[in-house]
């Protein structure tokens, strides 16, 4: 099982990363120094929401959803673990919270906005910055699209780039939790240490960890049933009695390493949609770079 010790939880485990942004205030706070523009009012729509962009399409589990008072809809997430497809990645969660904040019927120039933030351990694009705004821009003209949409990467490996102080030190608390240089990180540091004394959250932390142990399980048992059926058929084909073995080792080797690639990256739970859903299964493949 893949459970922490309470000493060891910091900011940048999922589980706690999600929990402290409860606190509205506080993550009201880290959005403002983000955006560099005061946010009057957010509210927590859900956290860890799963969001289906399409009916048959692919979920995706958002670390923290909140809405502001303007509309808008913001999506904060942490990621410890860089992987070829986290370009895609980051495109795919705006299209999907676009759809999901925007309903069905919504007349064009009434369309709320989307904010979608990343905060990364990793430099994503290899500059050393601390910040990258990525926009879609038309090539011809140089400009922006004004689509209503923003996504902003952070990375704590970053040494260059203005950013707002605030986020400046929390970039850095990312880092090292044993410095916090200003009211901001200190305040963020009170809420982890106090959830990490709680017995109550670490128990829910605990099930959490469970569930994920749960879901690999199942997409190991899902692995050999499907390996089953596809051995056999290779075996019929090509008259050979280890088609059986091979074709069933072979797909519970591929369900096992996507399980723990899932896990490594903080999205263990999105292995629940790639078992009900083939189209999702070789899309993370494709993405987390498994064959």
């Amino acid at each position: 099982m893949t459970v922490k010790a309470r000493t060891d939880l910091r900011i940048t485990d999922d589980y706690m990363f999600g929990t402290v942004m409860l606190d509205t205030g506080i993550c009201r706070e880290l959005i403002e120094a983000v955006l560099g523009e005061p946010v009057d009012r957010v509210e927590l729509s859900t956290r860890q929401r799963i969001v289906e962009p399409r009916r048959t399409g692919r979920g995706i589990r958002l670390d923290v959803y909140l809405s502001g008072s303007d509309g808008v809809a913001y999506d904060v997430e942490m990621q410890t673990t860089h992987h070829a497809g986290f370009e895609r990645r980051l495109g795919y969660y705006r299209s999907a919270l676009d759809v999901d904040a925007q309903g069905r019927g919504s007349a064009y120039d009434s369309m709320r906005g989307v904010v979608v933030i990343f905060f990364t351990t990793f430099d994503p694009f290899g500059q050393g910055l601390k910040r990258y705004d990525c926009e879609t821009v038309v090539r011809q003209t140089g400009g922006v699209l004004q689509d209503g949409s923003r996504i902003v990467v952070l990375s704590s490996k970053g040494t260059t780039g203005e950013v707002d102080r605030r986020l400046d030190a929390f970039l850095g608390y990312m880092e090292d939790d044993r410095i916090q240089v200003d009211d901001f990180t200190r305040k963020v540091d009170r809420e982890v240490r106090r959830l990490r004394e709680s017995d109550d959250w670490y128990g829910e932390y605990m099930n959490f960890q469970r569930r994920i142990d749960d879901a690999i399980a199942e997409g190991r048992a899902e692995g050999r049933a499907e390996g089953l059926v596809e051995g056999r058929a290779e075996g019929r084909a090509e008259g050979r009695a280890e088609g059986l073995v091979e074709g069933r080792s072979a797909v519970e080797d591929l369900y096992a390493r996507l399980a723990q690639a899932l896990v490594e990256r903080g999205r263990a739970d999105e292995l629940m949609a790639a078992l009900t859903n083939h189209e999702y299964r070789d899309m993370l493949l494709a993405e987390l770079g498994i064959s």
